[in-house]
């Protein structure tokens, strides 16, 4: 009744959940991208650089970042299952999961697996710094809209390895700009871990430059400007 009467205005956040939306309730809706401005030399501290020096050792070897809270959705403890997987067929990489980790349960799964290649940061204030660090954002969700982060991720090159869920969808072209799972069930977000550190320095170099294209749509200002511009259009004559 709010959406039909026009005192509520919805509004979609990608092709995927416009696409929900007019399914279920059978009526159309604006749809916007989230936006996110993300500066283009991203000033990374020596304290970060040290940091990942850490993390990639003397192989150079792969980073991925997790950047969500602890939650169900997210998965994080089936992301520690995998490494748990590909660190005993000997893969030699490094996962960072960084976010709120006020999930007791899940923080206890992450642990049990014993899983070395598992680095838990916790919250960071200055995100951006790690993913323009990283080789890639990996994104497990069982369901997502439009993850600010996978924008900010987009913006800093990281490559996304994610699930089809949601927005994603409409933003990484499996093998382009990024991987993506076959399905949410774990063994396939396996394979997609392990053909993200199985690709070669050049694939891996003009995945994160697809990425960086990706982004494009995604600006801040290009969301403020076309939620104005939606306001406005509503406003009594």
């Amino acid at each position: 009744w709010l959406f039909k009467s026009h005192r509520t205005i919805p509004v979609t956040i990608s092709d995927e959940s416009h696409r929900s939306f007019v399914d279920f309730y059978g009526m159309d809706a604006p749809m916007i991208f989230n936006g996110r401005n993300i500066p283009t030399n991203i000033n990374v501290s020596d304290s970060v650089q040290e940091e990942f020096r850490t993390y990639r050792g003397n192989t150079n070897r792969r980073v991925l970042i997790n950047l969500a809270r602890f939650s169900d959705v997210k998965r994080q403890d089936l992301i520690a299952r995998v490494c748990k997987r590909l660190e005993d067929e000997g893969y030699d990489f490094a996962m960072l999961l960084i976010g709120r980790t006020d999930n007791d349960s899940i923080l206890h799964s992450i642990r049990q697996t014993g899983c070395s290649k598992i680095h838990i940061l916790g919250l960071r204030t200055n995100p951006l710094e790690y993913l323009a660090m990283a080789d890639s954002y990996c994104l497990m969700s069982s369901y997502e809209g439009m993850p600010i982060s996978l924008i900010e991720a987009l913006g800093c090159g990281a490559v996304p390895v994610c699930t089809p869920v949601g927005g994603i969808v409409d933003v990484v072209n499996d093998g382009v700009n990024g991987i993506l799972a076959d399905s949410l069930d774990e063994d396939a977000c396996y394979k997609a871990i392990k053909r993200f550190i199985d690709l070669s320095d050049t694939e891996l170099i003009n995945m994160k430059t697809e990425a960086k294209k990706a982004y494009a749509p995604f600006s801040m200002t290009d969301c403020a400007r076309k939620y104005t511009n939606l306001f406005e259009s509503l406003l009594p004559v």
